[in-house]
């Protein structure tokens, strides 16, 4: 009997180091997966902030379109909603997707309703945007000209 206990010592040790070494390998790769994503989120956060800044940008050109057309009601709300789309597109530029990501957790605890309602506003914008981009997509492939196989 005196074999098998400092075997099943040994065996015991040989686990209990590979399940540190695991539990190790694992955090790290989970830092490393975290890290990765961060990076891509920070990426696509940036990315939009960019198209935010863009559609304000042709807010303000249709805006001067409006004045030009003596269309001051119309022109003052088209640059009402540029002011806000370049604050969005600058909040977007300024502060990290952790930030962002926690303003929203504790807009959310606090305020659920208002969470919710910008939730399904901004739902159905990003709906009609993407159907609206869909149709752009399927009118651009209509008007291209069939090309022969020879």
């Amino acid at each position: 009997m005196s074999n098998t206990s400092p075997n099943v010592a040994a065996a015991q040790a040989d686990v209990k180091h590979n399940a540190e070494r695991l539990k190790a390998d694992g955090s790290a790769l989970v830092d490393d997966l975290k890290g990765h994503a961060e990076e891509f989120g920070e990426a696509r956060k940036d990315q939009f902030a960019e198209r935010v800044g863009g559609i304000a940008d042709t807010l303000r050109t249709t805006s001067k379109k409006f004045r030009k057309q003596d269309e001051g009601a119309v022109a003052g709300l088209t640059d009402t909603a540029a002011d806000q789309l370049e604050r969005v597109s600058a909040t977007l530029r300024n502060k990290d997707l952790s930030t962002m990501l926690s303003e929203a957790s504790d807009l959310a605890r606090s305020h659920p309703a208002i969470f919710l309602g910008g939730a399904v506003a901004l739902g159905f914008v990003a709906g009609r945007f993407l159907r609206a981009s869909s149709e752009n997509v399927q009118d651009d492939d209509q008007d291209m000209p069939a090309t022969s196989g020879a």
